[in-house]
């Protein structure tokens, strides 16, 4: 399988970001994030798993302190 996973972690501050940046093993790439997503699905990127191949999927998890 050809397919990329990648584990984002946001706080408070990082979710006002429009997009995230993901390592990736042809060099670090910057996704644009949706305006409104679902932590409970990954953002499927496709054509960004191995060598073109496969689809990078980014699991968003949101992290803070009170």
């Amino acid at each position: 399988m050809d397919d990329l996973i990648y584990n984002a972690y946001f706080d408070l501050n990082s979710l006002k970001q429009d997009s995230v940046k993901v390592p990736h093993p042809l060099g670090e790439i910057s996704i644009k994030l949706p305006g409104e997503f679902d932590t409970s699905k990954p953002l499927r990127v496709k054509n960004k798993g191995y060598h073109g191949r496969g689809d990078l999927y980014i699991k968003l998890f949101v992290k803070f302190k009170r």
